[in-house]
């Protein structure tokens, strides 16, 4: 009796410090991995920060001198506060800068934009004061205009005279990302400044939307490396390993990494895991480069797909033409007809100018209603008989909104981009389509 309960109390703690040893193994294995993951997790949260906010300051950066260089075509001469019946108004020139013009800019871009004046009260005080804005904060009922400067912006802006992007700054207790940029009177002084702001909140919501995969992988992953832990065998290690290079190099920007190919063509949850690594890769690669509504490259792509096109022509004494095309009277179709069908009208236009240009080089959405067009190996002649053939494809678009059919007509600038550079040949593009605009539209001008 005593030697059969000895031998029963052997086993049990035998089996006892298995369990143990196991559980302390796997408890170790899941920390470890844990670590792991939360510090890729960490590192792809930070760089996925970086690159967007980077893309923000691009967006507001390109905004505010798109602006600004309408004020100086539209209202050219000196900024000026003028008051005419105990009403400030603020001038360009000889008119005031009207605040409908803002406003339609805000429809096109969603952003919010500010003219803020460099007043000085009667004891002497010099600050900013908004005198337009397209801000609007329903929930306080409290209007921006009037409202002053923050005093450390103004300070780092007007005084330091120096444009600044911020990525957060807080107006009316709501945050924004801003870029504030001095404007200057003819005798070079600091009489205004322009201020562009998206608010955070659709800023944060596109993070999260492209943390999220990293997040389900990261949980994924720390699944299949247990396992791993226990069954798999070096092979797996090496596949997962490439997963995770992957998904680091991806958080870190380099949307361009080839994918694990091997690791892909698994039939287990590693296989799983890569091709949800690529397809991860591919809507972080849209989010960043391509435009949300028509699908075309972004104009932050296209700025960096021009330099590429350019140097690679210019290296080997090849010609490159640059188009910028917009579409004719587009404000008429979101005023008669509603935005949902100025969107489907931007969407067919992008399209038909995306699927034209893919013999030739390459379509990008350059903000609003216009296009940035670029020919490789084509002089300038040569592009004006591509365009003239493009003009008619447009014509031939087919739209039916609401039972009535849309017809589109556009413009466009073309510039020569051999012995030139890239921002000469842009501002030379833009000059002959605003000829265009100026002498029937519907046509294209090289000049």
């Amino acid at each position: 009796m005593t030697t059969k309960k000895t031998t029963n109390s052997s086993k049990t703690k035998k089996i006892s410090k298995r369990g143990s040893l196991r559980t302390a193994f796997l408890r170790l294995a899941v920390i470890l991995c844990v670590i792991v993951i939360f510090a890729i997790t960490i590192a792809c949260y930070s760089n996925f920060h970086k690159v967007i906010f980077r893309n923000v300051e691009v967006e507001l950066t390109n905004e505010a001198y798109t602006l600004l260089n309408a004020l100086d075509r539209i209202n050219p001469g000196e900024y000026s506060l003028t008051v005419q019946k105990n009403v400030m108004a603020l001038y360009k020139g000889d008119s005031p800068i009207e605040q409908d013009f803002l406003d339609a800019i805000k429809e096109d871009t969603s952003l919010d934009i500010s003219l803020i004046y460099i007043y000085t009260n009667e004891e002497g005080s010099t600050y900013g004061m908004r005198m337009l804005s397209t801000l609007v904060f329903e929930d306080s009922n409290i209007s921006p205009i009037g409202s002053k400067l923050n005093g450390a912006i103004y300070k780092e802006v007007a005084v330091s005279d120096s444009a600044k992007f911020y990525d957060s700054v807080t107006i009316e207790d709501k945050d924004f990302a801003a870029y504030y940029m001095p404007l200057h009177n003819s005798d070079g002084d600091v009489r205004a400044i322009l201020g562009v702001v998206k608010d955070s909140t659709a800023i944060k919501s596109d993070l999260l939307k492209a943390f999220i995969p990293i997040i389900v992988i990261a949980l994924i992953l720390i699944t299949v490396m247990i396992v791993f832990v226990i069954f798999y065998s070096k092979e797996v290690t090496g596949d997962i390993s490439a997963v995770r290079n992957f998904i680091t190099a991806v958080g870190n920007g380099e949307l361009d990494k080839a994918s694990p190919d091997k690791a892909r063509k698994r039939d287990d949850e590693i296989g799983d895991i890569a091709s949800s690594a690529v397809m991860m890769q591919s809507k972080i690669r849209d989010l960043v480069e391509k435009d949300a509504l028509t699908k075309l490259y972004n104009r932050r792509y296209g700025n960096t797909h021009l330099k590429k096109i350019a140097y690679e022509c210019t290296g080997n004494d090849k010609p490159y033409s640059v188009v910028i095309g917009d579409i004719d009277f587009f404000k008429k179709f979101n005023d008669t007809y509603g935005h949902d069908a100025g969107d489907i009208v931007l969407i067919e236009v992008a399209r038909c100018l995306g699927d034209y240009m893919v013999k030739y080089g390459f379509a990008a959405r350059w903000g609003g209603e216009e296009f940035l067009l670029v020919f490789r190996n084509m002089d300038g002649k040569a592009t004006v008989a591509a365009i003239e053939n493009l003009i008619e494809l447009v014509h031939a678009i087919s739209i039916t909104y609401n039972a009535e059919n849309l017809t589109v007509n556009m413009s466009f600038g073309v510039a020569d981009g051999r012995g030139q550079d890239i921002e000469t040949t842009l501002i030379e593009a833009d000059v002959n389509l605003y000829y265009s605009k100026e002498h029937g539209r519907d046509r294209v001008t090289y000049q």
